[in-house]
């Protein structure tokens, strides 16, 4: 990439047809680590860690991360890997933006699995002056400390029960676990570990969507859509809004299915035998072609 690299895990077949997996918000590519084993090895699947996560390089001074971003990250990467056509599982972010590709894209996707995550997060559109200002300085803010401090090297236990708690307690100290294999590198001196995530990513977007804007991008929507929504998870919107975009799906969607499972936000990494059945069976008509 112009401003560093992506870090990737890869599994499967190198000559199978390519699923790229997108992770959550301030996670990283090891969420995947217990779902994909479980799923058709006849596939290649190719687990990122987006820019400012997991080992990938984050962006540099001066430049904020936002929406459209992360879009043309999706699309750079598809580029790396010569990709005309492909498939998406996309966990939280990973699966908002996933929907938000395959709708400025809608000729390149051809299956997406989004988990726990129904459309993109819309900031109600009061806050859109109200708070924009504030979502300014703490970007700023956060850049000033990036380059001026270094990050407290603190026992492994602590980073763990720090990650928990940022979770409001629906990640497992387990599940933390696994995903600081990549969000946490020892300190030079090896006394302690700290979070590799940028500290820009702990900060609110600049950039939002309307639920009307969203409605509007994502009739564009064309792939085949697979919602996996876990029934113990926080809801981040109301249930009527979920509604409407559920209803929106299957008249623009070559087809819709939408399921809910016992777990939290994390079940694929915690409980992935609950998922990966209903993965397998929507992604293996990608076999018949």
């Amino acid at each position: 990439m112009p401003w560093g690299y992506i870090a990737a895990k890869e599994w499967g077949n190198p000559l199978g047809n390519p699923i790229l997996c997108y992770h959550g918000w301030q996670d990283n590519a090891g969420t995947f680590d217990r779902l994909i084993p479980l799923l058709n090895k006849k596939f290649r699947y190719i687990a990122l860690d987006v820019a400012g996560h997991g080992f990938s390089t984050p962006y540099p001074p001066g430049m904020l991360y936002n929406v459209w971003d992360l879009v043309v990250q999706y699309h750079r990467i598809a580029q790396y890997f010569n990709l005309d056509k492909f498939s998406m599982i996309g966990h939280s972010m990973g699966g908002g933006f996933g929907l938000v590709y395959a709708s400025v894209f809608p000729a390149k996707v051809e299956k997406l699995v989004s988990l726990d995550m129904v459309k993109p997060v819309t900031v109600p559109l009061a806050w859109h002056t109200q708070d924009i200002g504030e979502a300014i300085e703490e970007n700023l803010l956060a850049e000033h400390k990036m380059l001026n401090s270094k990050p407290q090297a603190v026992p492994m236990e602590t980073l763990v029960k720090r990650y928990v708690e940022g979770t409001l307690g629906n990640l497992s100290s387990e599940g933390a676990r696994v995903l600081l294999k990549r969000g946490a590198a020892k300190a030079p001196n090896g006394k302690g570990y700290y979070f590799t995530r940028d500290l820009r990513q702990n900060t609110a977007s600049i950039q939002r969507f309307s639920i009307a804007e969203q409605q509007k991008l994502l009739k564009n929507i064309r792939c085949e859509l697979l919602l996996i929504k876990s029934k113990n998870a926080p809801s981040y919107e109301p249930d009527e809004v979920y509604r409407e975009f559920r209803d929106l799906y299957p008249k623009y969607c070559k087809s819709f299915n939408y399921l809910e499972v016992d777990g939290g936000h994390w079940v694929h990494l915690e409980h992935p035998e609950r998922v990966a059945p209903y993965i397998n069976e929507f992604l293996n008509s990608l076999l018949d072609f």
